[in-house]
């Protein structure tokens, strides 16, 4: 109505939401032969009127936050915290409640992006570190994990879950196709093969595997032999590989070559 005010029609709209920004609304407009943009400061809204056709947006509040920091890695309580002027590191650690017990007490790192600055990474000594800590940082704590790599173990075939296993010293052939959620209705019980990569002397993969067959999985009440991890990735490392046979012969489906084979 020709009265009526932007504050009027705000009021229908039922003001704004929380995570709008309040001080300014944009108004897509209609000239006489195009269309354009017109910015209506919080001041004006109760002397602005509006012209039928017109389109108010109201613009979110910007993704970042004036005063957060995060420590993440190992500290007991990981996460978001409130940031003040003066915080030191150790006070953030405080918050965190402390260090973890698998953290590594001699090693953090403190990604610091500054709002008119080059972003940079600190290194420092959590135990001993307490220096002031600014708004943004990201501190992060280094664990005993971070230096220890897994060994892990592949499961395929006809199981649910195919993929691979973290492998940890007593894992048995049983445990790990359990683990990959047991054996699918198509899949065989009464044969599993097993590929353990050869070491040479030096402990070193030779890219050749050693292939046992293990029959009644699941059945026998003692436990199967542990499987062999595979240490790390290198040039022979595909050596568990598979084909796949179809067609007329008695096992159809996947099975473990000894030694890698150019086709």
């Amino acid at each position: 109505k020709p009265d009526e005010y932007f504050s009027d029609i705000l009021g229908y709209a039922c003001i704004f939401t929380e995570g709008a920004y309040k001080g300014e609304v944009l108004i897509f407009a209609t000239a006489e032969t195009e269309l354009y943009v017109k910015d209506l400061a919080q001041a004006q809204f109760s002397t602005s009127v509006l012209s039928s056709g017109d389109l108010v947006t109201a613009l979110p509040l910007r993704n970042r936050y004036t005063n957060r920091v995060a420590v993440t890695g190992g500290v007991v309580r990981p996460g978001y915290y409130a940031w003040q002027e003066g915080m030191t590191f150790q006070e953030l650690l405080e918050k965190a409640q402390g260090l973890d017990r698998q953290a590594l007490v001699s090693k953090a790192s403190i990604l610091r992006r500054p709002d008119r600055g080059i972003s940079e990474y600190i290194e420092v000594d959590p135990s001993v570190y307490n220096e002031p800590i600014f708004a943004d940082d990201s501190v992060y704590v280094s664990m005993y994990n971070d230096l220890t790599g897994f060994d892990f173990v592949a499961v395929q075939g006809h199981v649910e879950k195919p993929g691979k296993l973290a492998y940890f010293p007593g894992l048995t052939a049983e445990q790990a196709i359990l683990y990959a959620g047991g054996i699918d209705p198509s899949g065989d019980l009464t044969m599993v093969e097993v590929a353990n990569p050869i070491l040479d002397e030096k402990g070193q993969l030779t890219g050749r595997s050693e292939i046992s067959v293990i029959r009644r999985i699941l059945m026998a009440l003692g436990r199967f032999s542990s499987l062999v991890p595979v240490i790390f990735a290198n040039a022979q490392f595909d050596c568990t590989l598979v084909i796949y046979f179809s067609g007329a012969v008695q096992r159809p489906g996947a099975h473990s070559l000894s030694k890698n084979v150019k086709s």
